[in-house]
């Protein structure tokens, strides 16, 4: 009987000890001087903040093996960010929270979790998770900027399902279905975003060289939009993208055309994204450039201009990383972003159709 009773013990405690769970903790920060145009009447301003959509976070990741080959595997991760740099006072939030499986048949991912289209686009940029960082969501103290527009578009992370096939010769298919609430309920008052994306990928390394090219398609929709519920709201974009890189250098380029609605005026107007970058590092240090431009179409609306000639945004950074050791990183970034009306009209909050905004940024990543 005590045989019995110790190994009704024991048989679960091995399966918990069977399982890696492993949490960590990363810390991002930054240092900042931002100086504008004086028409857009912002004047300089310096400070610490976070890095919008890469703050500071901890989590915990778990892998448990399965019969057949197949693993199973969960994340969970809060992101901290101050009351500096977030106007939603979501001091914290979720950023990830997600359960998958995958085997021979390829991955499933369930949850909150990064799209994969997104991910190889911030492969592109050598200031990810930086005030430089090309997926434009630095862009929230410059005035007239279109958060998110300097060069890439992408979905974050969302709740929704991805299925990744098995590698091919290279190549893989990922297919994703998320949505920007988990409430049904919202459905009915336009206030859930619903995207389908897919991604072909093909990696090859050639010796020393490796090779990185994607395409990508994705479609969304908002249900019944509370601003114009009889128009169309739907959206696309479409994206080519490549990275070649060695031991010492890489470069990149990407190129995505959307097509999105203007709701108040029940017609469809167009935005072009493109991307370049380049690196070369020489041992712990990284010297980096990335340029980004957005062209907004001439049905468009940029600012408080209502003539619909478009406008355009754009990026370029240039800098260094240096790697104090594996967990610890610092850097020292220039970047200029510039909005720029071709209306008539003047863009928002300024006194002229142009503001040029440059910043001078260092900061510290640290992980453990």
């Amino acid at each position: 009987m005590k045989k019995l009773l110790l190994g009704m013990v024991l048989v679960p405690a091995l399966t918990v000890q069977a399982a890696e769970l492993t949490p960590y903790i990363l810390i991002n920060k930054e240092y900042r001087h931002l100086s504008q145009d004086d028409a857009a009447k912002k004047g300089s301003s310096t400070g610490i903040t976070d890095v919008d959509g890469f703050e500071t976070r901890m989590g915990a990741k778990g892998s448990q093996k399965l019969e057949n080959g197949m693993t199973a595997t969960a994340k969970v991760e809060l992101g901290i960010n101050s009351a500096r740099d977030n106007g939603s006072a979501e001091r914290i939030r979720i950023r990830l929270a997600q359960a998958g499986v995958a085997g021979n048949f390829g991955a499933v991912t369930v949850g909150k979790h990064w799209n994969p289209n997104t991910l190889r686009m911030l492969s592109l940029d050598p200031f990810t998770a930086t005030g430089a960082q090309l997926l434009g969501l630095e862009s929230g103290d410059v005035t007239a900027a279109v958060g998110g527009n300097f060069g890439m578009k992408a979905r974050y992370f969302n709740d929704g399902i991805t299925y990744a096939s098995p590698k091919m010769h290279g190549a893989q298919l990922s297919v994703t279905a998320d949505q920007s609430a988990d409430d049904l309920n919202l459905d009915s008052d336009g206030n859930t975003e619903k995207w389908t994306t897919a991604m072909l990928t093909y990696d090859r390394k050639f010796g020393k060289h490796t090779l990185n090219l994607h395409v990508t398609k994705a479609m969304g929709s908002v249900e019944n939009n509370a601003a114009a519920p009889t128009l169309d709201n739907d959206e696309d974009f479409m994206t080519v993208g490549a990275k070649f890189s060695c031991e010492k250098m890489g470069f990149s380029a990407a190129y995505t055309k959307e097509g999105r609605a203007e709701v108040t005026k029940g017609e469809d107007v167009e935005r072009k994204h493109m991307l370049a970058a380049a690196w070369y590092n020489m041992g712990n240090l990284t010297l980096g450039l990335n340029y980004g431009k957005t062209e907004f179409g001439d049905k468009e609306n940029l600012g408080v201009d209502t003539t619909n000639k478009g406008g355009e945004q754009t990026q370029i950074g240039a800098g260094a990383i240096y790697k104090l050791s594996k967990n610890v990183k610092t850097r020292l970034i220039y970047r200029k972003q510039t909005v720029k009306t071709n209306g008539t009209a003047l863009i928002t909050g300024s006194t002229v159709k142009e503001n040029s905004a440059n910043a001078f940024i260092t900061g510290i990543t640290m992980s453990f």
